[in-house]
């Protein structure tokens, strides 16, 4: 962040009460991030500890490998955890152990343990749902005033605000979601923070931040299953949208409410949602109108309405068609492309028993999608897996179901891990199968440590 202060003499103690230099804290970083699946912290070297340790505040993704490193607390450190986006708890940042989001995996692992021991399917597990400690302070930092509108805004620089959205987005795809959350929360105070003065740019810079907000939703429900929160950050990014008359906006956060009622189970409900985003529709570029219909499509498929689901698909096909590079899309809607539009067609048709032509496309979907999208790439092994107990190939379906696991894991993807034990319940008939068997020693051996 590069902001001056007085020297850190208490990250200075930590380093030498452990008796490390400053490469020894620069490699314990690197191990922390190699351990977590986080992303490699580029260019990291002795010189940047000994920034720290004058005063210089590190960026929050360095602050928060540094908190794993010593396996110790912002305060501790001397770094401001509400700057920073950081949790202020110690327990949050656990110690540089091979295995890393061990309470997510313990919790998932009892379910598991439970079903293999009593037969019993897990459609009922949900995992904690813990509020993430940094959230409370963004919302209340970015939340409008007492009369209901956003005031006193001024953006320095409304293009950098959106190009750290956009690679927060790209950074969603793979990395882990608590990690993630903070740093779109700390985001999100960002921008309440640079804002003084009401300009012009007040509209862009209110649309700035719900795009913001929607991503903290999608990260709060997809990757940490934290249904309040995500219905918080939602009801922001909405407010965001009316206030700065942002059509397009306005539709990405009605889709993304309405796939977050399909999966909490109000399909019905969704469908509502996605009928008030197409009223935008001749305002949205075709990408987005493609992903809206996928959307709507899942939401007929979960409702077991086979017509409507694949006519949705079909207009998500035909708008897709007509997307192109010149289409001044908006930078939210770049997740969106001809593998996601497979992997929403494939969701759709394995859930409406369509096994084969669910194969077809699913195997396309991962062939097309960038290997390092691993989240994606979970969601459709899965959903592979569950194709192939459709067609009662077990054997098959474990191997998926394995795959998806591995994806899955390292990253804490809570929604990869549903899927996974949904399907795990599919194979119970054949609990007894030499491939189920290995398939449950797998994930009891990760998910039990």
């Amino acid at each position: 962040m590069g902001k001056g202060r007085q020297a850190n003499y208490r990250l200075k103690a930590q380093r030498l009460n452990g008796g490390w230099t400053q490469n020894d804290i620069v490699e314990r970083m690197h191990r922390a991030a190699l351990s977590r699946a986080l992303p490699e912290p580029k260019g990291l070297d002795a010189n940047y500890v000994s920034r720290w340790e004058r005063g210089i505040v590190p960026h929050p993704y360095h602050a928060y490998l540094l908190c794993l490193a010593f396996g110790s607390s912002p305060a501790s450190l001397g770094l401001p955890a509400a700057e920073l986006g950081l949790a202020a708890d110690t327990s949050a940042y656990g110690t540089l152990r091979t295995e890393q989001n061990a309470t997510n995996r313990r919790q998932f692992g009892k379910a598991i343990l439970g079903s293999v021991a009593t037969g019993i399917g897990l459609t009922g597990f949900e995992p904690i749902s813990e509020t993430p400690a940094v959230a409370p302070f963004a919302l209340s930092a970015a939340m409008p005033g007492a009369d209901g509108r956003w005031v006193e805004l001024e953006a320095a620089s409304v293009e950098h605000v959106a190009a750290v959205t956009f690679h927060l987005e790209q950074l969603r795809r793979r990395a882990p979601g608590d990690y993630l959350l903070r740093l779109v929360a700390s985001h999100l105070s960002f921008i309440r923070s640079h804002l003084s003065g009401a300009n012009g740019n007040s509209g862009s810079v209110i649309s700035a931040m719900g795009e913001a907000a929607v991503l903290a939703g999608r990260l709060s429900f997809w990757d940490l299953r934290d249904s309040s929160s995500t219905a918080r950050y939602f009801q922001l990014a909405s407010q965001a949208a009316s206030e700065s008359a942002n059509q397009a906006l306005g539709a990405y956060v009605l889709a993304f409410t309405a796939e977050f009622m399909t999966y909490m189970g109000r399909p019905r409900e969704a469908i509502d949602y996605v009928g008030a985003a197409c009223r935008s529709r001749d305002a949205l570029a075709p990408r987005v109108n493609a992903w809206v219909a996928s959307v709507e499509a899942e939401a007929y498929a979960h409702l077991g309405q086979a017509d409507s689901s694949r006519a949705s698909l079909e207009r998500a096909h035909q708008a897709m068609d007509r997307a192109g590079p010149a289409d001044h899309e908006p930078a939210w809607i770049d997740f969106f492309d001809e593998a996601r539009l497979a992997g929403y067609e494939g969701a759709c048709l394995v859930r409406l028993e369509d096994a084969g032509g669910a194969l077809a496309v699913l195997d396309r979907a991962s062939g097309i999608t960038d290997r390092s999208f691993t989240k994606y790439h979970s969601e459709i092994a899965a959903d592979m897996a569950w194709a192939h107990a459709q067609q009662g190939s077990v054997d098959e379906s474990c191997r998926q179901l394995a795959l998806a696991f591995r994806f899955a894991n390292p990253v804490g993807y809570r929604d990869g891990l549903r899927r996974i034990s949904h399907v795990r319940q599919q194979l119970q008939p054949h609990r007894d199968a030499a491939a189920v068997r290995e398939l449950d020693e797998l994930l009891v051996a990760h998910l039990s440590s």
